[in-house]
C-alpha cells in the first residue's frame, strides 16, 4: 500500500470507527488537512482539483480552502514565493514610545488571477 492509499484508508478507517461507536462523543473540532506548495507550477492544476474552493488571503499566505462539513482542505503558497510585496504608499505612526515617522505600506501584487476569478472557483469551472 502506496502512502496516498494508507492515507484514504487511514480517513475511511476513522469514519468507521465513530458510525461504529454512536455512544463515543466526537471531537469538538474538526481536521485541517494542508497541501504545502512552494512554486506556481501547480497552481492552476490545484485550483480545478479543489474546485468550488474559498480564496483566503493571509498576510504571509495564499490558501485555497475547500469545507467538508466541519473539516477542510488547504492549499497552501506562501505568499513571498509567488507574489511581489509593493510598497503603495505610508502611512502615519503616531508618537508613542518612539518618535512619530512615516512608515511604508505594502500590498501583495500578484499579476494576473492566476486561479481564475472567485466565480469560477465557487462553480467549480476549469480554467
Amino acid at each position: 500500500m502506496n502512502n496516498r492509499e494508507e492515507f484514504i484508508k487511514g480517513l475511511r478507517d476513522i469514519a468507521d470507527f465513530f458510525e461504529d461507536r454512536p455512544e463515543l462523543p466526537i471531537p469538538n473540532y474538526g481536521e485541517s488537512f494542508y497541501i504545502w506548495e512552494k512554486s506556481l507550477v501547480n497552481a492552476r492544476e490545484r485550483a480545478i482539483q479543489m474546485a468550488p474552493a474559498e480564496k483566503i488571503y493571509l498576510e504571509s499566505y495564499f490558501n485555497l480552502q475547500r469545507r467538508f462539513g466541519p473539516h477542510k482542505v488547504v492549499v497552501s503558497w506562501a505568499r513571498d514565493a509567488i507574489c511581489e510585496r509593493v510598497q503603495v504608499g505610508t502611512k502615519h505612526v503616531p508618537a508613542y514610545t518612539v518618535e512619530a515617522h512615516e512608515e511604508p505600506v505594502y500590498e501583495w501584487d500578484c499579476g494576473q488571477p492566476i486561479l481564475g476569478s472567485d466565480k469560477q472557483l465557487e462553480k467549480g469551472e476549469s480554467l
